[in-house]
């Protein structure tokens, strides 16, 4: 489905991008452009923070129910400035900053 960048769907379109780059981030197979994009996005956005911080919440409880055993956190994962250790919240863009 092609969408066309009207300020109507505007706001849909980039809340598609941020959870789509999300997603390649989580799962360790993005790109450093596509992680600049991505970062670029976060640091503008509260909705895309919060798109982000969904998609992060969603992933970290499927690997629970997946690997209830597995104790391991995974290693080499990127992650946007270290978003996820700076204590990130959607409406605190300064948050962003290292």
């Amino acid at each position: 489905m092609v969408m066309n960048a009207t300020p109507g769907n505007q706001s849909s379109f980039q809340m598609d991008d941020v959870e789509e780059l999300s997603w390649k981030m989580l799962d360790n197979n993005i790109s450093e452009a596509d992680l600049r994009r991505l970062e670029l996005l976060l640091q503008n956005d509260a909705e895309c923070r919060q798109r982000y911080l969904d998609c992060a919440k969603l992933h970290c409880e499927l690997n629970a129910f997946f690997n209830p055993a597995s104790q391991e956190r995974e290693t080499g994962l990127r992650t946007p400035m270290g978003m996820l250790s700076q204590g990130l919240t959607a409406s605190n863009p300064s948050s962003l900053q290292r």
